[in-house]
């Protein structure tokens, strides 16, 4: 997990079925520049009415329950991410290192 990924987080209100807008619009509203940024406003605005628990406070949960975060070195190379760029804890690897994990384990979950 990248260092900044909070600031980088953003809600595609684009073919979202998973956030409808409080008032139907279609698509092509959607599209228009600056909905993007007030999709993710909206969505952050309704997590913290909620007490709906940050990316932040559910990674640091999940960590602490064992779960390891594998960064593909290929993606890393690729955009030029260097290993400092990334959150502590954070193990580099590529499909194979993750394909051994995952042989072995009950629950993965590849994105």
């Amino acid at each position: 997990m990248h260092k900044d990924f909070e600031s980088k987080l953003k809600v595609s209100p684009v073919a979202n079925p998973g956030m409808p807008m409080p008032v139907p619009m279609p698509d092509l509203v959607n599209a228009l520049p600056g909905m993007q940024g007030m999709a993710t406003m909206m969505m952050k605005s309704m997590f913290k009415k909620k007490n709906v628990a940050s990316i932040r406070e559910l990674l640091e949960v999940a960590r602490e329950s064992g779960v390891r975060l594998t960064a593909c070195q290929m993606t890393m190379d690729v955009f030029g991410y260097e290993a400092g760029d990334f959150i502590p804890g954070v193990e580099f690897g590529g499909a194979a290192a993750f394909l051994s994990h995952a042989r072995r384990a009950h629950l993965t979950l590849f994105i």
